[in-house]
C-alpha cells in the first residue's frame, strides 16, 4: 500500500526531528545560562533558583486540576514582579480560559 507506506516515511521523518530537538535541547538550556551568567553575573542564577522554588512550591497539585498549572505560573511570575499586571491580565486574557470555567 503506497499511501501506508508514504504515511509511515513521513511519521518517521517527524520522529527523527523530535529525536535530535530531544537531544540538542540540553545544549541550547546551556547556552542560554551561559549567555546570562556571561551577561548579568553569576547573582542572576539567584533569581533563577528563586523562581524555581517558588514554582515547586506552588505547583503541588497543579496535574489534577485543569489550567492550575498556568494559573500558578501567572500567580508565582506576579508574586516575583518580573513581568508587569498588564502582561499577566494579557496573558491570562489571550487564553480564553475564563470564559470556558463557567461550563
Amino acid at each position: 500500500m503506497p499511501l501506508l507506506d508514504l504515511i509511515d516515511l513521513v511519521a518517521q521523518a517527524f520522529f527523527r526531528m523530535v529525536r535530535i530537538v530531544i537531544y540538542v535541547s540540553p545544549l541550547g538550556a546551556f547556552g542560554g545560562m551561559a549567555f546570562t551568567v556571561g551577561k548579568y553575573g553569576v547573582g542572576s542564577i539567584g533569581a533563577y533558583g528563586n523562581l524555581l522554588f517558588i514554582l515547586l512550591l506552588t505547583s503541588k497539585g497543579a496535574a489534577s486540576v485543569t489550567g492550575e498549572a498556568f494559573i500558578t505560573q501567572v500567580a508565582a511570575l506576579g508574586s516575583l514582579d518580573v513581568i508587569p499586571a498588564a502582561g499577566l491580565v494579557l496573558v491570562l486574557g489571550s487564553t480564553g480560559l475564563f470564559p470556558r470555567a463557567g461550563r
